[in-house]
C-alpha cells in the first residue's frame, strides 16, 4: 500500500506497487473503473499496456470520471495474490473512513 501523486499525463508517481506485482513493460492491462475508484489486472487481453518504464498510467477517460487532475493523490493497492492494483483517489478514502468510524460509533452506542 502506498500514496502515489498522479502527474499531469496520467501517470501515478510511484513504482513499489508495479514492482511488488511483478508488473514489466510490456504487459497488457485491464482498467476499470468501480465508483470513484480504478481496478487494474494484468490481462493478456487488455486494452492498454505497461509502458517502458514500469508505471501505472490512468487514461484520460479515467481522470475525468474519478474526479481527479494532475497532483491528485491516490491511494494505491498492491494485492499481488490476485495480480491486481486497485487506486483509489483521495475523496473515496475519506468516504470509507467516515463510513468506517461512523460504524466504530453505532457499534459502540449498541453496546
Amino acid at each position: 500500500m502506498s500514496i502515489a501523486v498522479l502527474d499531469a499525463g496520467g501517470r501515478l508517481q510511484d513504482r513499489g506497487a508495479v514492482a511488488a506485482l511483478g508488473w514489466s513493460a510490456g504487459d497488457r492491462l485491464l482498467i476499470t473503473l468501480v465508483q470513484t475508484s480504478v481496478v487494474i489486472h494484468r490481462r493478456a487481453d487488455g486494452v492498454f499496456v505497461m509502458p517502458r518504464k514500469p508505471y501505472v498510467c490512468l487514461p484520460a477517460t479515467v481522470r475525468r470520471a474519478c474526479g481527479v487532475d494532475a497532483g491528485a493523490r491516490m491511494l494505491l493497492v498492491a494485492d499481488a495474490e490476485h495480480d491486481v492494483l486497485v487506486v483509489h483517489p483521495e475523496p473515496a478514502v475519506q468516504a470509507m473512513l467516515r463510513t468506517f468510524h461512523a460504524s466504530l460509533a453505532t457499534t459502540e452506542e449498541a453496546s
